[in-house]
């Protein structure tokens, strides 16, 4: 349990929410979940802080914000306090107040930003054009004996070659069956670059014959440091 009295002398007192977002929650898009969450917070009497100026807003900040369509059980968003609170009873209000799809796993108080984040883990769930076989299985192994595996990388100011490869840390086949693999893969995600696992499986695929994605199915189940 937090010291409470402690944390209160600190500046910045924040409630650390991990909660996770399923079903039709998925296709909430990322603006859509910050107002979410601004009305469950004023419904939970949570003494959420508000910005100074002609137009406060209220201090929520999400950690790697997720692909709309893809589903998490691991997302975490700091929620800026006027004053340090009882976390289950904050808890048990919030969780009350958020849509269904919408779940609260755990929260804390904590002081100070999120720690600088490098990966995230993924269940990544592939339907292929033709059935997978043992010869298809291998050879996605063997991409990753492959020096590099370019793809074009594109933001809103422009368009990069980055070698996806240098960027995925595990990618495992956990299940093949039918047309449908499973793979558990951990792909770089923070500041400093996020493979998205489209573009991995994108990339993965134009190295791999017979390896034709028409339906991926997107899991976060890990943010890590």
């Amino acid at each position: 349990m937090a010291d409470m009295t402690n944390i209160a002398n600190r500046p910045h007192v924040k409630l650390r929410v991990t909660f996770s977002k399923k079903g039709r929650a998925a296709y909430i898009s990322h603006l859509d979940l910050l107002r979410t969450f601004i009305r469950a917070l004023r419904r939970a009497q949570i003494p959420v802080k508000y910005s100074e100026g002609f137009n406060p807003h209220a201090q929520l900040t999400f950690a790697l914000p997720l692909a709309v369509g893809a589903t998490s059980e691991c997302e975490l968003v700091d929620i800026t306090l006027t004053n340090p609170i009882d976390v289950a009873e904050a808890v048990k209000n919030l969780s009350k107040a958020l849509p269904e799809g919408i779940t609260v796993n755990e929260a804390q108080l904590v002081y100070g930003s999120f720690p600088e984040f490098r990966m995230a883990r993924y269940t990544l769930t592939i339907e292929n054009d033709s059935p997978i076989t043992d010869k298809l299985k291998q050879d996605i192994v063997d991409v990753f004996r492959l020096t590099g595996v370019m793809v074009e990388k594109k933001t809103k100011k422009k368009t990069t070659m980055v070698n996806i490869l240098e960027h995925i840390y595990e990618f495992k086949i956990e299940k093949a069956e039918g047309n449908i693999l499973t793979f558990n893969a951990m792909l770089s995600a923070g500041n400093e670059f996020t493979l998205k696992p489209d573009l991995a499986i994108s990339g993965i695929s134009s190295a791999c014959e017979g390896f034709n994605p028409v339906f991926m199915g997107i899991h976060r189940t890990e943010i890590l440091t």
